[in-house]
Parts: C-alpha cells; structure tokens; sequence
C-alpha cells in the first residue's frame, strides 16, 4: 500500500517547469502562488495533482492541476464515505475492481507529485518477562518471545528529485443536492514492490516514469498500453532510511520527520 507520503520542496516555479513537457495549461484557482511544505500527507487530504479533462469528440482536453481528495469516490457511490476505505487500488485488479474499473476505461488517469513517501516494515521486539521488569532496564530477562512492531521508512529517489505517483482520480455528485459542488477524489495504484522496496514491504505505489508522462495523461491512451505502464520503478534510482515513529502519526508533519534514526524511537 501508500499511506503516507511527502511533497517537501513545492514551489510553483518547480511544478511549471516539471510540467511544462506535458502541456499543463491552467491551474485551478484555489491552487496557492506558494505552496506550504508538506512532510507527510495522509488519506483524506487533499493532493495536487495534473489531470486531462475530457474533450470533445475526437479533440484533446485540456490539462491542469489542481485538488484532488484522496480516497477515491466512484460516481455511482451513495455516500462519499466509501472513498477513506479506498485511498489505493492494485494494479493487478484495477481494470476490475468495481470501484476503479470506469475509471480506469474513461481514461481518468493523473500524476500526483511527491519527493518522499513512507512505508512501515514489520520488526520484532523482545518482550520482558513480567516477573523480571522491563528488557530495557538493566537485569531484566527477556522471555525470548516477540512482538511485532512497525518501523517506518522513508523513500526517495537517490538525486531527491520530485517524482510522480500514477494514480486515478473520479468525480462524484451529490444526487440529493443539486448545488453542492462535485467532489473530485484520488486513488494511488500500488504494485508488487522492487528490489529496495522487497525487504521493507510487499507493495510500492506505481511512479510513473518521466518520458511516460505525457502518454500516462492521455485519455486515449489504449487501456493494454496503460496497463504497461503499471510496472516497478527501478530500484537503482531509488534510496531508503529508517525514520522516527512520528511520522506515524498524521498530525505531524515537520522536516524533522525525514530525520534518519538507527533503530525505533
């Protein structure tokens, strides 16, 4: 899975000249001159995202940025609460899971930009044996038994270049309100993890090669070609370190969280 994931250094400078080779023409207008840095972005948030809305007939749509909700909300759902059970889909069944299918065949695919995202790996911890205290204090013995507990990791690219998720956005419409404003939602796709990522979790989120950007938004783009597109991003290119409990929880968010740590804390 994703869960967590950073955009650390998001000028509006940097985002134009990131885009700027796959054509991205207007950004939304609640899309702020400067955007704040954001260390660690949860499901339920909003994430900025480049997106090719449909155009008519045969013609091109226009692409942009702009918000996207994360946790997807298909357009035939009841209630927007299905989208906080959907922040991921997998790339092995996202043409077929019900909830990405239509999606996935109208071509709705996006870039979500990060520089940092995080994964926990399960770890075991010795636990003290009631009757001699706790292991971390001198003269306790442990029982010998485990229990697991999570450390987290941070992953970036090796250069800590911006990179793009590949991920599916919806738009959902209040049957009951006819003036409410349509809800516009996001699932990032996972797939099987690479040889960094083996060790620490068996899923990775899709990051959509640089020269696969223009074709990834294309809404015409045939699905099989898509589906190709649905790989593992090279290991080679990517780094990872250990990184402190914080970033576990979602209301912190600082720079100190991609501070590395040699065991947990």
């Amino acid at each position: 899975m994703c869960g967590r994931f950073g955009l650390t250094n998001p000028s509006r400078l940097d985002l134009e000249r990131m885009f700027a080779t796959i054509n991205v023409a207007a950004i939304a207008d609640d899309v702020p001159d400067t955007l704040e840095p954001r260390y660690n972005i949860a499901p339920s948030s909003r994430l900025l995202a480049a997106v090719e809305k449909k155009g008519d007939g045969d013609a091109p749509g226009a692409r942009g940025l702009m918000w996207l909700k994360w946790g997807l909300v298909p357009h035939w759902a009841k209630e927007p609460a299905i989208g906080n059970r959907l922040a991921n889909a997998r790339a092995e069944t996202v043409a077929t899971t019900p909830a990405f299918r239509d999606a996935w065949k109208q071509g709705r695919r996006c870039l979500v930009p990060a520089d940092v995202f995080y994964e926990w790996s399960d770890v075991a911890e010795p636990t003290a044996d009631p009757r001699n205290g706790d292991p971390g204090i001198t003269g306790a013995r442990p029982t010998g038994k485990a229990k697991p507990v999570r450390q987290p990791w941070a992953i970036a690219m090796r250069d800590r270049a911006p990179f793009c998720f590949g991920a599916l956005w919806s738009t959902w419409r209040d049957k009951g309100d006819a003036e409410a404003p349509p809800l516009h939602t996001v699932t990032l796709i996972t797939t099987t993890p690479n040889a960094l990522m083996a060790p620490i979790h068996d899923r990775m989120p899709v990051i959509v090669p640089r020269d696969l950007w223009d074709a990834w938004l294309r809404r015409d783009t045939p699905l099989d070609a898509a589906e190709a597109m649905l790989d593992r991003y090279p290991a080679d290119g990517m780094t990872a370190w250990k990184v402190s409990r914080a970033v576990s929880t979602p209301r912190n968010d600082g720079p100190e969280l991609l501070d590395p740590v040699e065991s947990m804390r």
